[in-house]
């Protein structure tokens, strides 16, 4: 306990000294303030409009705004609550439709009249809002294609356990149907997909969102609570949704085979398959650290059962005699093993393009020295995701010594820039929304473990040799993304990380001066991002810690 007081106090003390008063005091508030937690009934009682703002969008909500056509599965439900919410609605523009199974869906569907057509059950209710912000939304994001919102669940006839969720993540959504019955399809897309399967009983929603989502060009999400579910789909067919998702897969062209995920409930794992088996160029920088870089290769020689592959090691400036002869025996014992030589000032990012430079690999594998890997088939499900024709980076789930949670993705906005999700958290979370442990869609994944095609690498002119240290990764990925390409984080992809939890700050003048002005760089370049959101996080979230959990009063 007082070993950490300490520390804190010299950090501080650092802090003071380096970065001034201000910036220190604002440190320290947004670190007492972190602590404090919004609960969702404040959140909920904060966000719902008042008697006044609902009778003038009930005024309002009389236009001539799009048609809503909802169908219902009644079974032998009664939905007497579900109809309440939509008779309470302040946009009054809508049908609700009540079928009795499946099976007459089909029937059905031709015979609506809205421009966007939506399913629920009897337990699912709306606010008396839903549908006027949703054509709030279509108005101001025309030719929508299909619409969906945040939601949560009716728990003893309570609001509860709401789902903040990201934007169309297409990893996310062959991992579980993340987006739910809050989605709405526009009839010109029910048009293409054509008719329900009926043949999936109960995994027949989940293939109608994911044909839908094959055909669309605009996918919008509202991050707002405007559905409250009475109850979650039952998964207990799992041969139904494994079948769904491998027939997604094969209209898609892209082979793989679907797994129920042991460990995240209702979840499902992609394993993909590979056509052929590219060779990779892993790039490791270092200098002296040689049981490190031992530990690390070794990791990778002895234990991958991935073998078409290149180890490029990039000296750079060591200056004990014991790493040139490990350098010596290593490259003699492994031919796998290559010896490349920098001699100038530290750029990682430099550093890492003159490597890729002389790499002789269709896939580059950017790798820390003080990297373990965990698992065996660590490289394959790299390289079989990394090789689909619309992912550009894959990234790994990295654990510090302990066990815990180094890095789970990236969040643009945390720190004011962007850092690592779930940090610190216990190794066996399953994260908010099993985030840690599914595979899904990020803006950015960590260098320490990064695998890209190098031809998307040159593409987008590797590193930005500017960032010589700090968010050159994150820079990195988000211009693969702007280029158009995916980034996904695989949880599959195992390894310690064995940098220093307790890693201190910049504390001499030169360093801060040279962090300070990457930062500055970084935030400039991607000031437009970092303002709108991430995308693939929630704007409902908080900032403040990297929890996922709701956004309070001291968040920006």
């Amino acid at each position: 306990m007082f070993r950490k007081a300490r520390r804190k106090i010299k950090k501080t003390v650092i802090s003071f000294k380096y970065y001034g008063f201000k910036y220190t005091m604002s440190k320290i508030y947004r670190s007492i303030m972190a602590h404090f937690r919004t609960p969702y009934g404040l959140w909920k009682s904060l966000r719902t409009p008042s008697v006044f703002k609902l009778r003038k969008q009930k005024k309002m909500g009389q236009g001539n705004g799009p048609k809503f056509s909802y169908i219902v599965i009644t079974g032998s439900d009664k939905c007497r609550d579900l109809e309440k919410s939509f008779n309470r609605q302040t946009y009054t523009n809508y049908e609700l439709i009540k079928v009795v199974s499946i099976e007459e869906i089909n029937e059905i569907i031709p015979k609506t009249k809205g421009a966007y057509i939506g399913f629920l059950m009897p337990n699912d209710r709306l606010l008396p809002y839903t549908l006027y912000e949703i054509a709030r939304a279509i108005e101001s994001e025309q030719n929508a294609d299909l619409i969906y919102t945040d939601h949560d669940y009716i728990v003893r006839g309570i609001r509860k356990k709401p789902v903040f969720k990201p934007d169309f993540s297409i990893d996310y959504l062959r991992s579980n149907n993340y987006i739910g019955r809050t989605l709405l399809f526009s009839r010109q897309i029910i048009e293409k997909i054509g008719v329900v399967n009926i043949d999936y009983s109960v995994a027949w929603f989940w293939d109608y969102t994911l044909r839908a989502c094959e055909m669309s060009k605009h996918i919008v999400h509202i991050p707002d609570v405007l559905y409250s579910m009475g109850d979650a789909p039952s998964l207990n067919c799992e041969e139904e949704y494994r079948n769904v998702l491998e027939e997604h897969l094969e209209r898609m062209g892209t082979p793989g085979k679907a797994y129920m995920d042991s460990k995240a409930t209702g979840c499902f794992r992609i394993k993909y398959s590979l056509k052929k088996e590219p060779k990779v160029s892993i790039i490791i920088p270092n200098k002296d650290h040689v049981e490190d870089l031992d530990r690390c290769l070794m990791s990778i020689i002895k234990k991958q059962k991935y073998t078409n592959y290149e180890v490029l090691i990039v000296e750079n400036n060591s200056e004990n005699d014991e790493t040139f002869a490990y350098y010596d025996k290593i490259k003699n014992k492994y031919p796998v093993v290559k010896i490349l030589y920098w001699d100038k000032e530290f750029n990682y990012s430099a550093i890492n393009n003159f490597a890729v430079d002389n790499a002789e690999g269709e896939c580059i594998l950017l790798l820390n020295n003080d990297t373990q890997m965990q698992h065996e088939n660590n490289i394959q499900e790299l390289v079989s995701n990394v090789m689909r024709p619309e992912v550009g980076i894959v990234g790994a789930r990295l654990f510090y010594e302990d066990g815990t949670i180094q890095h789970a993705g990236v969040i643009m906005g945390y720190g004011g820039l962007a850092d690592h999700a779930f940090c610190g958290r216990a190794g066996d979370d399953s994260g908010y929304g099993n985030r840690i442990i599914t595979t899904s869609n990020l803006s950015a994944v960590t260098a320490a473990c990064l695998m890209v095609r190098k031809e998307i690498y040159l593409q987008v002119g590797g590193l930005e040799e500017r960032l010589k240290i700090a968010f050159n990764d994150v820079d990195f990925c988000l211009k693969v993304r702007d280029a158009g390409y995916l980034v996904v984080y695989n949880p599959y992809v195992r390894l310690f990380h064995y940098e220093s939890k307790s890693r201190g700050i910049e504390d001499t003048s030169e360093k801060v001066k040279r962090f300070e002005g990457e930062v500055a760089f970084a935030k400039e370049k991607w000031k437009g991002l970092i303002e709108k959101g991430d995308p693939y996080y929630n704007v409902n979230l908080t900032l403040g810690r990297k929890d996922f959990s709701i956004k309070n009063w001291s968040d920006k």
